[in-house]
């Protein structure tokens, strides 16, 4: 880390910029960018990773909305062990963290490796369980899409039209659990005739290739989201941001089997909004029940609104409108 913040330190001085926008899992621009007096912003994929003062923390297998005194227990145990954790994290970089004068809290509670003056939620509103965001928080919508070409991957949908097609992905981080998706989804063809099965192994770098398993399985190097998905019937995903939204936009019901991290929280605030159904990775006859449920419900109103939502938020402007308001030094 003080690597690149060195290199970070020697590039902005000598060439200073105007305003930085810094992942929201990196540390040193931001660190730098305060140090030098610069204007910057986070940018935030996972939408609830910041900790704010109400609603389920996150990472803790997926916490749902408070429902009984016993819930509002366990998020406040989950609140400060969270913070318990993220101290005794900083005291162990103690060393590294010297140079910047670091705190892991700010005067007004938030966490300074996030920006005090803007941070981009890419990520809906109208879904997420936490509350008490800080007011230069905003919401952009589900920004992101597949940067392969989708030509690269042609695979004609039109062969299964008397089928319902169903898309199972891990992503492209998951490849240890790759050969366990792909014998679910055998049982689940095995026991549904009437669906077609198209899992993608999320590698992209590779030449695309397909194998047929089974009639109505068949296994392919990769798909790009944007360009398959609303060509689905329904989605078996792990959790990720990416298809997690992706199936929003494109109103595609989907079945979430969270695998890591992250995944369990989106998968929780799915089956809240509407918008999905969730089970374990590893219990092939819960996954069936599931997708049973996910077969005959019929009712996505739901989703259909999120749709609308999701398609309404406009990126671009809340961008331009930060960059601005930053640069001018203007409040929020």
């Amino acid at each position: 880390m003080n690597i690149v913040s060195d290199q970070l330190r020697e590039e902005w001085t000598a060439h200073r910029p105007d305003l930085v926008i810094a992942d929201y899992v990196t540390l040193s621009g931001g660190l730098i960018a305060e140090e030098l007096e610069i204007p910057w912003m986070t940018s935030m994929a996972t939408q609830f990773a910041m900790e704010t003062p109400l609603g389920p923390p996150c990472f803790f297998a997926g916490m749902g909305s408070e429902k009984t005194r016993f819930d509002q227990l366990k998020h406040s145990l989950a609140r400060k062990l969270t913070r318990l954790i993220k101290r005794l994290a900083t005291f162990s970089l103690r060393s590294r963290l010297k140079q910047y004068h670091f705190r892991l809290y700010n005067k007004d509670g938030w966490e300074t490796i996030y920006s005090p003056y803007s941070i981009l939620g890419i990520g809906m509103q109208e879904v997420e369980l936490k509350k008490g965001f800080p007011p230069y928080y905003h919401w952009v919508g589900p920004v992101g899409s597949s940067v392969e070409e989708a030509s690269n991957y042609n695979f004609d949908l039109t062969l299964f039209l008397d089928k319902i097609k169903v898309l199972v992905s891990l992503g492209t981080q998951l490849a240890w659990a790759q050969d366990k998706i792909v014998q679910q989804t055998l049982i689940l063809a095995q026991q549904h005739p009437e669906c077609q099965f198209f899992v993608t192994l999320g590698k992209g770098a590779e030449s695309f290739q397909t194998e047929k398993l089974l009639d109505n399985v068949s296994i392919l190097t990769y798909l790009p989201y944007e360009s398959y998905i609303p060509q689905m019937d329904y989605v078996i995903h792990h959790g990720g941001a990416g298809i997690f939204f992706q199936c929003i936009k494109n109103g595609i019901p989907a079945l979430i089997l969270p695998h890591d991290y992250d995944q369990y929280d989106y998968a929780i605030r799915g089956v809240e909004a509407g918008v999905a159904l969730q089970a374990p990775k590893d219990k092939s006859q819960k996954i069936a029940q599931a997708f049973e449920q996910l077969l005959a419900r019929k009712d996505w109103a739901q989703l259909k609104e999120l749709q609308k939502r999701a398609l309404a938020y406009d990126p671009t402007s809340i961008l331009k409108k930060e960059i601005h308001r930053l640069i001018k030094k203007e409040a929020p």
